[in-house]
């Protein structure tokens, strides 16, 4: 039973997305998408691999946690805050520009991400990317809309 739900989600998950026992594992080398909330870019380095995100203004990304590698961020453009969830349920908030130096995320950490400005930011991993979703944070970037609406200084 297990292979087959396996080959059926090698079938249906975008981007070749594979489910392995509750965590996603991503097998591409590279791959480009686009939508709604901006673009990422993947490519493949050496074994590392490379993630350009260009996300809009008021969206959010992320509401997951790697169980097997750390993954550092930063911003080539704009600005990211990055929420942080321990197990007691508190939140460290990092807010990341582009002087900042890179942050990195350490493993089994649940978190994610939003951007006050249209921002720009690269991720980094070695070797493969696991991923699993925290189902409050992940429903929470879903339901996430941008706040359109500017505020003008007079």
């Amino acid at each position: 039973m297990r292979k087959f739900m396996f080959d059926l989600a090698r079938l249906f998950l975008p981007d070749r997305l594979t489910a392995l026992v509750g965590s996603i594992a991503l097998w591409q080398d590279s791959f480009y998408k686009e939508d709604s909330r901006g673009w990422a870019e993947l490519r493949t380095d050496n074994g590392v691999k490379i993630k350009k995100v260009f996300t809009r203004r008021g969206y959010m990304r992320g509401g997951e946690y790697h169980p097997r590698h750390i993954k550092r961020v930063w911003v080539i453009q704009g600005s990211l805050k990055i929420n942080l969830y321990n197990d007691d349920k508190s939140v460290r908030v990092i807010q990341l520009s582009p002087h900042s130096e890179p942050f990195v995320i350490p493993k089994g950490v649940v978190h994610d991400f939003s951007y006050p400005v249209d921002s720009l930011i690269e991720e980094t991993w070695p070797g493969r990317y696991w991923v699993k979703f925290d189902k409050r944070r992940r429903k929470k970037v879903k339901s996430a809309k941008p706040n359109t609406s500017r505020t003008y200084l007079r």
